[in-house]
Formats: structure tokens, sequence, C-alpha cells
């Protein structure tokens, strides 16, 4: 069944207004707030961690932008409909990143400013860290086949070994991060188990919240009470280990510790990635056969219907019984951590990332283009 959609672009004008209080992106992914009483001011799904005295969902605002293109807040120049604009910016090349020496950078720029501007702070299937010093913040681009990784190391001698691993880029999934812990002598060594790896955010992973000198209030870890014993921003790190234990093991001279941390890939009966077609299948809304990302509907008979197709629709497609504002909440759920393979695995792509991922990987997957020119190739030919 096909469902008619009209697609209206702001203009300048009206874009300049269209944007979070907060983050000064576009309000492009919910839920959008209104957050004083004067309505003029705004909060986008970016900054949903973010208190206000004031705030009212704006429902019609996402009614009326459902039908709307907005161009990508990181100016990439993609002009890109509503519900597809978080699922983008997961694997936009154009995401800013916060060096630790104070510039930002585009991720797809990441690897050559490092080249460029800090040679000696790129590691090559793993980063070795020897006396790593208390309460300094070591950063290394890791470097592994076509993969890129950005680790921060933060060692406290009296209360934790902290380190993150995050992704640079794509098909970082079937991949795990590994912490060994040993003397300069390696003659005695603690090991860490393996850790799954988050992609590179900046509002989640920047380098100065862990250090607690961060002046962007919008950012996830914004630390606004800095006499508190923990730091928020720790929460995003994938290892945290007591140090006092470690050195019990180990070595109590500190300064003898060597940090190592190594990239494999995961053990396949750990992997979750449904990379067969039908399981894929399973995430697709029956009407539109896009991904069923965040708010999922479904009719009586127990159809899921997507949050783009529902308002569109009176009746189920499929079994005809008239659709109210029932909504799946275990599949949402389930949705949040569910991870899918590109829809043209079987053609070649390795892609495989969560919903909202997919979404944005497959609007500019290479293997998409050629599938175009294919199905042009054949029209033309039967013209």
């Amino acid at each position: 069944m096909e469902v008619e959609r009209r697609i209206n672009t702001p203009s300048p004008d009206t874009l300049s207004t269209l944007k979070c209080s907060f983050c000064d992106c576009y309000l492009t992914v919910t839920p959008v707030s209104i957050v004083n009483l004067q309505g003029d001011a705004w909060k986008c799904g970016r900054c949903f961690y973010v208190k206000t005295e004031y705030s009212v969902p704006a429902l019609l605002y996402e009614k009326i932008a459902a039908d709307m293109t907005f161009p990508c807040s990181f100016g990439c120049g993609a002009e890109l409909p509503f519900y597809v604009v978080r699922g983008h910016e997961g694997v936009c090349r154009h995401q800013p990143i916060k060096c630790p020496c104070g510039e930002t950078v585009q991720m797809r720029s990441v690897v050559s400013h490092f080249h460029r501007e800090h040679p000696g702070r790129i590691s090559y299937a793993r980063v070795v860290v020897e006396q790593p010093g208390n309460g300094r913040l070591v950063t290394r681009l890791l470097l592994t086949g076509r993969l890129a990784f950005l680790v921060y190391v933060l060692y406290e001698r009296l209360a934790e070994i902290k380190v993150g691993v995050y992704a640079l880029g794509e098909n970082y999934n079937t991949y795990e991060a590994h912490l060994k812990v040993t003397t300069r002598s390696r003659s005695s060594q603690v090991t860490i188990p393996g850790r799954r790896i988050r992609k590179y955010c900046l509002r989640d992973n920047c380098p100065d919240c862990l250090l607690r000198t961060c002046q962007i209030e919008h950012h996830r870890y914004f630390d606004r009470d800095r006499n508190s014993p923990d730091n928020a921003a720790y929460k995003a790190m994938n290892f945290r280990v007591n140090t006092l234990s470690i050195l019990n093991v180990l070595d109590p001279a500190y300064e003898d510790l060597t940090l190592i941390v190594e990239i494999s890939k995961r053990d396949a009966l750990e992997e979750r990635t449904t990379k067969t077609e039908c399981a894929r299948k399973a995430w697709e809304c029956p009407v539109c056969e896009g991904y069923l990302v965040g708010q999922v509907y479904v009719c009586p008979t127990g159809h899921s219907l997507c949050r783009s197709c529902k308002p569109k629709l009176m009746k189920c497609p499929l079994c005809e019984v008239k659709i109210g504002d029932s909504r799946n909440f275990t599949l949402e759920a389930i949705g949040e951590t569910a991870v899918v393979a590109c829809r043209h695995a079987r053609r070649g792509c390795s892609f495989s990332g969560s919903l909202e991922e997919a979404v944005g990987h497959e609007g500019e997957c290479s293997w998409e283009e050629e599938e175009e020119r294919v199905a042009a190739k054949k029209r033309k030919t039967n013209a």
C-alpha cells in the first residue's frame, strides 16, 4: 500500500527560528519541548537531559515537522526528512570531535589531524601507556585495519583507572575493547574482560567534561557541582577499575604500572547482530518499509506501524481494523538495543549498527546507489 506524502523545506528565515535554545541545532530530534512561558525557547531531543523549570511537549510542531525536510545540523549538505535526522547524525562524517589540544575537528578529518598535529599520539593495533601519571588524561588515536578509535585513559591513584574507547566510524559493532594492567617488567598482569565499544559523540565523550573544565552546559555530563566526589562523565567510559585493588595484586609502586588497551573481534556467541534478511525485515514497517525507530504503534490485531505512517492511516492496511493510539512499548524497548545489518548485506555491505544508525547509513550506502543505477538501466531497457 502506498502512502502519499508531501515534503516541504522551511525557508532560511524559518529555519533560523527552529533551533534548540541550548545546543543551537535544528529542532529535528524528538522529543521537542517548549521551555518557557513565552513560547519562544525550545529544547530538542538531543538535549533531553538538560533540566528546565518549565517544559511542555511540542506535539503540534512535531506533527507539522514530520512532513518537512531539514539540512543536517553538522553542515554536510544533506537535506533530511524529519524522522531520519537522528539516524543520519549517528553516522554523519561531519559531526564534531573535540581534540584534547583544544581544536574541534570533523570526524572525517580526525586521522589526518592526528597525523599532522599529534603523530606521537597515534597507536597501531594496541595502546600502551606507561607510567600514566596521577590525574592526567592520556589521549590516543588507535588505528587497526580500516577502523579508528579514540582512547581516553584517566588514572587516579586514590580512586580508579578509567578507560574509554570510542569508535570514529561505522562497522565497529563486531569489536570489543580489552584492558590489561601490568608492570613495566611484565612480571605480573591483570586482565579486564572485553567491553562493548561505543560510537563517539561529543555531547557524551567530551574530554573537558572528564577533567571538569568544560564550559558547554548542554553537554550531557557538564559538571554543575565540581565539588562532588564523583563525575557523571565517568559513566560513559568502558572501564572503571579500583586502583588500590590493582596495586595490591601487582605493585604498590604505582609509577611502574603500564596500561594496555587492545581491540579484537567479539565472540560470535555474544554477538547480537541480526544479519539475516528475515530478522532485519522484522524491524520494517509493513507500510513504508522503513525501520520501526522510536515510537511504534500497534493495531488491535497486533500489526506494528512506524510513527511516520500512523498519523496518515485510519485503518490498518493489513487487517482493515481501525487504528487507535496504542503503542508497542516492548518492541520500542527492544529496538533501542537491536543491531541490524544493512539491507544490502547480501550484496557485500559490511555495515551493522543500531536501527537509527541503519537509517542514516542506508541513505548513503554505496550499494543503494548501485541498486538505483541498475534499476534505472532496467527501466531504460524496458522502455
